[in-house]
């Protein structure tokens, strides 16, 4: 492989690593102007329903002078025009379109001269839908001159790279900020969630386990595994965690783990998560145990059990007892009424979430305390 060849191929491998890493994109474009003898590189997307740019890069070129071009000198530019009267057309530079003599006569190559010293472009198209486009655009300066075929082949040969790069940029993008969300989500819950690997350690724990665990009072956590402070419940909780992860989709269940301080026990929930479409993710997230403490009451509110899923004011007081780890014994007792008719209750519910297990009707509900007001009336902080 020549010089040149490996040039070209490690600016490829770079746009690559800046597509994953936004801090490597200001020295993957600074050689991109230096291997194509240009001042300045722009990389941006337009979203077409909106008028914004979601996604912009650039090297060389002072940003701030887009103000004035997308509020008067678009309208001057031929090279604009040129690109929508000819969408088909992938490449383009100034003498498609515009012959030397007349970008001397052109008020927008007069203003882009005064203003950053820039005189010649050349870009590309990189792709086109109705929703949004992509350009990667290259200037230069009078000195630099125009650009000449062989420049041209050669960014022809890496348009299709500059493409890529810029939708795994703006995918991983939006997949940084809906991971961002969900986990200010979840830190934000009442109660306990623990994300458990394939290999039963503990990859995500929110703020609300944290303190449980921290505390050592019933739950602890060694070696990176979640373990029962009870040697009586150590046991059955590991073996629940195996069985959860290894079944995967038709496992899981709930269980009570005692309290070193006399307390009332932390009902969990441990509940297997799909593994589909992780790819070549390095921790995969296999189960989710969540823990929740009778001590702290009303994890959920009863007006927003029967907002959310049109039950009953008893169904709603039985669903957030269990919510709060009350069994159906212990349910019956503190609404002094039969656990028979307790069991009744329980299936207009299975009936109104449409689901057909405990714990399956537990993990449907904890997902309202999400939408809930975050001190619901009675709630205790």
């Amino acid at each position: 492989m020549n010089n040149h060849n490996q040039e070209l191929f490690d600016i490829v491998a770079g746009l690559y690593d800046a597509a994953l890493d936004d801090s490597r994109w200001p020295p993957v474009l600074q050689q991109l102007c230096e291997f194509f003898t240009s001042t300045a590189i722009y990389l941006f997307t337009i979203d077409h329903t909106t008028g914004l740019v979601p996604f912009g890069v650039s090297y060389g070129f002072d940003l701030s002078k887009l103000a004035d071009y997308d509020s008067h000198y678009v309208k001057t530019d031929p090279g604009a025009a040129f690109s929508l009267a000819h969408p088909e057309v992938k490449l383009q530079y100034n003498y498609l379109h515009t012959p030397e003599a007349a970008m001397d006569r052109c008020e927008y190559h007069d203003w882009l001269q005064r203003v950053a010293g820039l005189r010649y472009y050349f870009a590309a198209k990189l792709y086109h839908t109705p929703v949004q486009s992509a350009y990667a655009s290259f200037s230069r300066t009078r000195r630099e001159g125009h650009v000449d075929p062989h420049t041209l082949a050669l960014f022809a040969q890496l348009v299709p790279h500059l493409e890529r790069a810029v939708q795994i940029s703006q995918r991983f993008a939006n997949l940084k900020l809906q991971t961002a969300a969900s986990a200010e989500l979840v830190q934000r819950l009442p109660f306990g969630v623990i994300l458990l690997g394939v290999d039963q350690r503990v990859i995500f724990i929110n703020q609300a386990a944290e303190r449980m665990v921290s505390a050592g009072d019933g739950l602890t956590v060694v070696g990176q595994q979640l373990c029962a402070v009870n040697r009586a419940d150590a046991a059955p909780l590991q073996r629940l965690i195996a069985e959860t992860i290894a079944i995967s989709l038709n496992a899981g269940g709930s269980l009570t783990v005692s309290r070193c301080t006399g307390r009332r026990p932390y009902s969990l929930l441990v509940t297997p998560l799909s593994r589909n479409e992780i790819g070549f993710a390095s921790e995969r997230p296999a189960a989710m145990v969540i823990i929740t403490d009778p001590e702290r009451p009303q994890v959920l509110s009863e007006d927003t059990l029967r907002r959310f899923y049109g039950l009953t004011k008893t169904e709603a007081l039985l669903a957030s007892l269990l919510v709060a780890g009350l069994n159906l014994k212990q349910a019956a007792v503190r609404m002094d009424i039969a656990t028979k008719t307790v069991r009744l209750h329980l299936e207009h519910i299975f009936a109104k979430t449409e689901v057909h297990r405990q714990a399956d009707l537990i993990k449907l509900l904890l997902t309202a305390a999400v939408l809930q007001p975050s001190n619901p009336a009675g709630a205790v902080c």
